[in-house]
């Protein structure tokens, strides 16, 4: 790579390699400490499922309805990269949300702003993993627009 690709490739390779999943730890620590009915809930979940710790493993836990439910709401609560993950229009420019956007313009929504957003989430501000298993209540919640880990070909590569 050259410097100007080196410098373009920066900022992603910064947030990429900036403690994502510490950060998303700890805003789950928080998140289930402080929501008991939650934790409750969650640890019955894997207590019911499990029988010993050695069949813990990615495959056998993508099984755990709840637990990937919790995984989705903290990320929605407390996304590791809170801030913008910017993109730019191609060189022709293009047309995003029936408006035209000039080309190789540099464009973002934080985040957290999203994500706390009551016109994108009902009860934004609210610890609710059953947002994310078909509760009524929040059917008409943006579930699409959370992507905490990037869209395209910039997604994450390890998000699963």
């Amino acid at each position: 790579m050259n410097r100007d690709e080196i410098l373009a490739n920066t900022e992603t390779l910064v947030v990429a390699g900036s403690e994502t999943t510490a950060s998303a730890l700890s805003g789950a620590s928080y998140l289930l400490t402080t929501n008991p009915r939650v934790l409750r809930k969650l640890a019955e979940e894997v207590r019911s499922f499990y029988t010993g710790e050695d069949q813990i493993d990615l495959l056998s836990s993508a099984k755990l309805p709840y637990l990937n439910a919790v995984v989705e709401e903290v990320l929605r609560m407390y996304p590791p990269a809170p801030n913008s993950l910017p993109r730019e229009t191609p060189p022709q420019g293009d047309i995003i949300l029936a408006e035209r956007i000039p080309g190789r313009t540099v464009l973002a929504c934080p985040q957290y702003a999203m994500y706390h957003s009551e016109a994108n989430f009902r009860r934004a501000m609210q610890f609710i993993p059953e947002r994310f298993m078909g509760d009524l209540e929040f059917q008409n919640d943006r579930r699409d627009c959370l992507q905490p880990f990037h869209v395209g070909p910039r997604n994450c590569l390890g998000k699963k």
